[in-house]
């Protein structure tokens, strides 16, 4: 494995600690679903904390962690980064296996073109509506 995949599964693993905090509310739980130490998903945390400058979790009942406003906007961006890279795994593996209809990935529109994806600010206004309801 060279440096750039480690880098890039590290993101990822990183992306999935922070999903993992916001479903369920603990660090201890998310270390033993991703098999991390609890150290090391406190650190992503924080990282993240640090990176975008905000408060993303509050100790609720108990020790269970509470994403605020801010952890459940980036909560859907990160949800669908990480769907967004499943679908690409799986569709690089399908390309791969030589399976295609009529020269170009299953679902591609008639023409080889591709269909407009909702902007990033589309979306970020769809979950701000959300966290206000």
């Amino acid at each position: 494995m060279d440096g750039r995949t480690m880098r890039n599964q590290m993101r990822q693993r990183n992306l999935q600690a922070f999903r993992v905090v916001c479903e369920t509310g603990s660090i201890t739980r998310t270390a033993e679903r991703l098999g991390l130490s609890q150290p090391a998903v406190s650190q992503i945390i924080a990282r993240f904390e640090d990176a975008f400058a905000l408060r993303l979790f509050v100790h609720g009942m108990g020790r269970r962690l509470r994403p605020t406003p801010s952890a459940r906007v980036l909560y859907v961006d990160v949800c669908r980064t990480l769907d967004a890279m499943a679908g690409i795994e799986a569709t690089a593996r399908l390309l791969a296996d030589g399976e295609t209809e009529e020269g170009g990935p299953a679902g591609a529109p008639e023409g080889g073109g591709l269909a407009p994806v909702p902007g990033r600010s589309e979306r970020r206004d769809i979950a701000m509506k959300e966290i206000r309801t």
